[in-house]
């Protein structure tokens, strides 16, 4: 799903889940909604361009609304959720640094009453109110698609993941699942070191040492994807 649509979607999600409960008994309907929008991180082109599009449509619809941004701390991340249930907010938008960690706090959130509206990213362990996001497993697909084309069907791949979280973890699926299609594509090694670039690196690097007749990496972010270029590329200058 394209980013504006999604941050639409939900905001106008949360904004509908909003007003129902105002005309059911709860808060006047003329208060300007007050919604929270936690990210994991916001470094990343795709999450600032999240943050604006949210922005944006709150500005269009009305809403009154904050964002905070976790720095890709899970302890930031708690302490942010849990200080805007402390500023009684009306809704809370979250992009999750780490799906299963998180659930606590979203079953805080539930207890209070306020609805949990998760971005990109789902929360897993707890009840959110709407989970609205691209199709994380249809884009593993695709790249394995594109993979298997590059390399004519036949070749040995490997994968750099991200497992804490349900959007990478998704691609990951939908990239194994299109593999098994190709019997000539190999995924020789996997990892979980998607989670930064440095990260990336190291485990790309460790990879290409292990495996040197590797002919591509699968990164399912884009800190895995940069990752394993810098290593690829490392690899072609030192004349492997």
């Amino acid at each position: 799903m394209h980013i504006k649509k999604t941050i639409i979607a939900c905001l106008t999600i949360a904004v509908l889940a909003m007003t129902t409960a105002c005309s059911s008994g709860g808060a006047s309907v003329d208060k300007k909604p007050r919604i929270a929008f936690s990210f994991g991180q916001n470094v990343h082109p795709f999450f600032i361009a999240m943050k604006k599009g949210a922005e944006d449509e709150a500005k269009e619809l009305g809403v009154e609304l904050s964002t905070s941004s976790a720095d890709s701390k899970l302890e930031t991340q708690v302490a942010d959720i849990e200080n805007n249930l402390q500023q009684h907010v009306d809704a809370i938008l979250v992009n999750p640094i780490d799906s299963e960690a998180l659930a606590t706090t979203v079953t805080q959130a539930n207890t209070a009453g306020v609805p949990v509206f998760t971005v990109d990213i789902n929360v897993v362990g707890a009840d959110v109110t709407s989970f609205v996001a691209s199709d994380n497993t249809q884009i593993g697909r695709m790249a394995a698609k594109n993979i298997i084309e590059k390399l004519g069907g036949k070749g040995n791949v490997a994968v750099l993941g991200w497992p804490t979280i349900t959007s990478t973890r998704d691609r990951q699926q939908g990239f194994m699942e299109e593999v098994q299609k190709a019997p000539g594509i190999k995924v020789v090694a996997t990892s979980g070191g998607a989670t930064d670039r440095a990260a990336a690196l190291d485990a790309a690097e460790n990879i290409l040492q292990s495996n040197p007749g590797l002919d591509a990496i699968f990164g399912v972010n884009e800190s895995g994807a940069l990752g394993a270029q810098s290593a690829a590329d490392a690899q072609v200058s030192a004349g492997w």
